[in-house]
């Protein structure tokens, strides 16, 4: 089974990196890229990605206010989200939001959100 995932990040090097990164798995495919919020719950609902990458902070329309479009989508897919910032409150809006959010500081850290509660 292949994971079809929509990278959204307005930075066009980290967009390549990670495309770079998820072609070097068989089971993982780019199936498309936006560079900011907007574009990318346009993209995930022509495109219905299994998962959609997302940076937290984008223009237009940013990772955090991007999520409840992307959840209230025909075929909502599983959210990810991507930053080096260090925003407790970023996170805490994304696990409220049932995403898994993944930040990048030299390590990799997990969280996984399980709503409010």
């Amino acid at each position: 089974m292949t994971i079809r995932v929509l990278l959204a990040d307005d930075n066009e090097i980290t967009r390549r990196g990670l495309t770079w990164i998820m072609d070097s798995s068989p089971d993982v495919e780019v199936c498309g890229e936006a560079v900011d919020g907007e574009e990318a719950v346009a993209r995930a609902g022509e495109l219905q990605p299994d998962v959609v990458l997302l940076d937290v902070r984008m223009p237009r329309l940013d990772g955090l206010e991007s999520i409840g479009h992307l959840l209230n989508l025909p075929h909502p897919p599983r959210i990810l989200m991507l930053t080096t910032f260090h925003e407790d409150e970023s996170v805490r809006v994304a696990l409220r939001a049932t995403v898994l959010a993944l930040e990048l500081d030299g390590e990799l850290d997990l969280y996984r959100g399980q709503g409010e509660g």
